[in-house]
């Protein structure tokens, strides 16, 4: 500890007064930098609480100083109740500080009231304990007054209440410390080291005895405190010292002090006040020792007087050593006051020469003074409004400079956009409003129409604002329009009321004061005239959007025309897309009524096949299979065109499942089994693909085999048994099928073909061997549908056929 008990100096009590200096001192520290703080327009709530702080210190200090004047009047027995209010006061402090850092930790305000609560509870235990214990007990010393605190209510304060501010302190340190290392960015830590600065002094001053001078000088770092809490609040709130140039300052009637004398004067008074504070003391000092041991002799034949008057000289010697220090505080902090006042003037001035030289010329400097540094600022807004004018002056003569070019670069621009969007749809009504809407503007316009001509030669208005006509029944050499028809180039009039040209009703209907009229032509032949006009006085003589008009008519006309053809194409391919909606409707109808009658025959022919209709013969049973056999491919024919029927109309769908394709080959050679039979054909399969599993549908792709089977039956060479080999082998992502015969084979020319639908190679082929052509065009959709491709291979006649395709495995699809 500091000081471990008061040194007893008989009857001597100038240390008091030390005491009571640096009380006020701390007091008069606190209560500004409170006030410097909380007077700054808004404030935030860390703003708030940590002024409340400051001032509470303050305060505080402000009553131990009055405690000490009454110690030194030896009057404090009489005037024992301020100890209640210094115990009272003392609480405050921590109060505010607690809520300042429960604020910096919590966003939510209902746990910072909550904590701060808890906190004020704990506060009153302690302040109940030491008020019934300890009322107004104090231990006076040579240096002041201490007031006493009983052991529990000490814990209380020491655990209770420093404790958890230290572990607060502590924690937003390391808080803004990891924050600044991630981030990358500067935290000011400040506040939260003057808290534990003041936690530490709180501890040193309520584990105190008595008051020593060591503790009188740990008491000087409160002003620090106060101090460091000014320059962090008070140096971030930027002043509006830069106002904007044209707001106008009522100039402050100040006296006109030179800043020379303001520094003069500071400087002596930082010399004279110091110097009388201390002379002052000194000399109470030594009146002090000069009335007890000179004027009083009766205490020199005390044993302990010539030990005691040793004590008194070397507090003497200690209070030296505590005028320094005080005076070289005051003298700091009142230096750095001024010094950032100063600096704050220059910054302002070079701040704004940055602001100036990046070419901004909006602000000037608010001057406070009325002193050199004033005059300064004065000459800056001076210089900087003259440069202001200069540069104004310059860029006028550059737009003036610029005017024609940035015309001719707005009109190049105007012709490209329009050109670009004159070509970039075939949409009339479209095209030809991108493009007015970007001519309008040039032409200062706001009316338009484009009268196209009908197949009866009379011209309407096919798109517009502000002008309607139809069914004009132009004549060339009459009025305004027909003047343009027969000149075949841009007229216009200014006055469209008075114009003689203009005195026909579907002009005067109009309601507009000028007009430009511009021929569309393309090929010899008037596509359409572009009618450009306002309602209000317009000169058109000379003005250069006339020529830009006359440079784009010619476009606009082309692009007329080339609508025009692509609505006629447009027109005979819906009729196409019609008349093939219908077919497929047709053959939907067909195959549904077929399929009905078709199927009741199959199953009465298995009916007396299997004699459920009596016993039949051999001969009868052989024609019936004939005839079941036929219906069967009959039936097969109707299946496949309401499938394709389904395809065109986007109704076929596909079941997905884990297929293996190996059993979907199996099952395929199964259903096709009585045809190879039949045709004494041999199937050789090879399967060797790993990735066999697919996502899709087994009965669509059974029907895929089935299709590709029974082509290579057809078309089988005569008089050579049919053979058929299927292949599988994994191909990355994909599973390889091949189905490959030995039959007629495929003529080149004809491979890209046969996935046509209605598709036939060869007439007397097909008539030889059946079908409409649609079973290699229905595999080719199923096999679409499952994500993969099909292609044919071929070396022409009697080479036989290979048919290959892929599907993804199913990790893949």
């Amino acid at each position: 500890m500091l000081g471990e008990g008061p040194i007893p100096v008989i009857d001597l009590r100038a240390g008091s007064l030390y005491n009571l200096a640096i009380s006020l001192l701390v007091f008069l520290g606190s209560t500004y930098a409170a006030w410097a703080i909380f007077s700054r327009g808004k404030k935030t709530l860390s703003e708030k609480s940590f002024s409340l702080f400051l001032a509470a210190i303050g305060t505080y200090w402000l009553l131990v100083g009055a405690g000490n004047l009454f110690a030194w009047y030896k009057i404090l027995s009489r005037m024992a109740w301020i100890a209640f209010l210094v115990k009272i006061l003392s609480i405050l402090p921590l109060l505010f500080l607690a809520y300042f850092f429960c604020s910096e930790i919590f966003a939510n305000k209902t746990n910072v009231r909550r904590t701060t609560f808890l906190y004020l509870l704990i506060s009153a235990v302690y302040l109940g304990l030491t008020i019934t214990q300890d009322l107004t007990q104090s231990t006076i010393t040579y240096w002041g007054v201490q007031w006493q605190v009983s052991p529990l209510p000490e814990l209380i304060y020491l655990v209770g209440l420093l404790f958890p501010l230290s572990i607060a302190s502590v924690f937003l340190i390391i808080k803004a410390m990891l924050i600044s290392f991630v981030e990358k960015k500067e935290s000011n830590l400040t506040l939260y080291f003057a808290g534990i600065i003041f936690i530490f002094l709180e501890y040193l001053q309520m584990t105190a005895v008595a008051v020593t001078w060591q503790r009188l000088l740990v008491r000087l770092f409160y002003i620090l405190i106060a101090f460091g809490a000014y320059l962090y609040f008070v140096g971030r709130i930027e002043e509006k010292r830069f106002i904007p140039r044209e707001e106008q300052v009522l100039p402050q009637k100040k006296a006109r002090i030179p800043f020379f004398m303001k520094l003069l004067f500071l400087f002596v008074l930082l010399a004279i006040v110091p110097i009388t504070i201390s002379s002052f003391l000194m000399f109470v000092s030594f009146r002090e020792i000069i009335d007890l041991y000179v004027y009083q002799p009766l205490l020199w034949n005390l044993k302990a007087s010539r030990e005691a008057l040793i004590l008194a000289l070397n507090h003497v010697q200690i209070q030296s050593l505590f005028l320094m220090m005080l005076t070289g505080l005051l003298v700091l902090v009142v230096s750095a006051l001024v010094s950032r006042a100063i600096a704050e003037s220059l910054k302002s001035i070079s701040v704004g020469m940055e602001r100036v030289t990046a070419g901004d010329f909006s602000f000037k400097i608010r001057s406070d003074t009325n002193d050199e540094i004033g005059d300064v600022i004065n000459y800056f807004n001076e210089m900087s409004a003259e440069i202001k004018r200069s540069r104004e002056i310059m860029e006028r003569w550059n737009r003036e400079l610029e005017a024609k070019v940035v015309e001719r670069t707005e009109d190049l621009r105007t012709l490209y956009n329009i050109s670009k969007e004159v070509g970039s749809s075939l949409d009339l009504e479209l095209l030809i409003s991108r493009a007015i809407e970007r001519l309008l503007p040039v032409m200062k316009a706001e009316l338009y129409a484009v009268l196209v001509p009908d197949e009866r030669g009379k011209f309407s208005a096919r798109i517009g604002r502000g002008i309607g006509l139809k069914d004009l029944d132009l004549e060339e050499g009459r009025g305004l329009l027909g003047e343009a028809l027969q000149k075949k180039e841009i007229v216009f009039t200014e006055n469209v009321p008075g114009d003689p040209r203009c005195q026909e009703d579907l002009y005067r209907n109009l309601g507009i004061k000028t007009m430009v009229v511009t021929p569309l032509r393309a090929k010899g032949k008037t596509q359409g005239i572009l009618i450009i006009g306002t309602k209000e006085e317009r000169k058109y003589a000379g003005e250069r959007g006339i020529s830009l008009l006359a440079t784009i008519a010619d476009q606009l006309a082309i692009a007329i025309e080339n609508v025009g053809i692509y609505e006629r194409e447009k027109e005979a391919v819906a009729r196409l897309t019609e008349l093939d909606r219908l077919k497929n409707e047709f053959i939907s109808m067909v195959s549904h009524e077929l399929r009905t009658p078709v199927t009741s025959v199959d199953g009465y022919i298995s009916l007396f096949l299997t004699g459920a209709a009596g016993s039949i013969t051999e001969d009868q049973k052989r024609y019936l299979t004939i005839v079941r056999e036929n219906d069967q491919r009959l039936l097969t024919l109707i299946n496949r065109l309401l499938d394709f029927s389904r395809i065109e109309t986007g109704r076929f769908s596909i079941e997905r499942k884990l297929v293996s394709i190996h059993d979907v080959i199996r099952l395929a050679v199964k259903n096709i089994k009585p045809q190879i039979e039949k045709k004494k054909a041999e199937i050789k399969m090879k399967l060797e693909a790993k990735n066999i599993n697919f996502m899709g549908d087994q009965s669509k792709m059974e029907e895929v085999f089935v299709n590709l089977f029974e082509n290579a039956l057809k078309f089988d060479q005569e008089g050579k048994p049919p053979l058929i080999e299927v292949s599988t082998k994994d191909a990355g992502d994909f599973i390889r099928i091949e189905v490959a015969d030995n039959g007629i084979g495929i003529e080149k020319e004809h491979l890209g073909k046969i996935f046509n639908k209605f598709y036939q190679v060869e007439e007397t082929l097909t008539r030889r061997a059946g079908g409409v052509g649609l079973g290699l065009a229905l595999a080719k959709e199923i096999i679409g549908n499952h994500h993969g491709e099909i292609w044919a291979e071929s070396g022409g006649g009697n080479k036989g056929s290979k048919f290959i395709f892929t599907i993804p495995v199913a990790e893949k699809v």
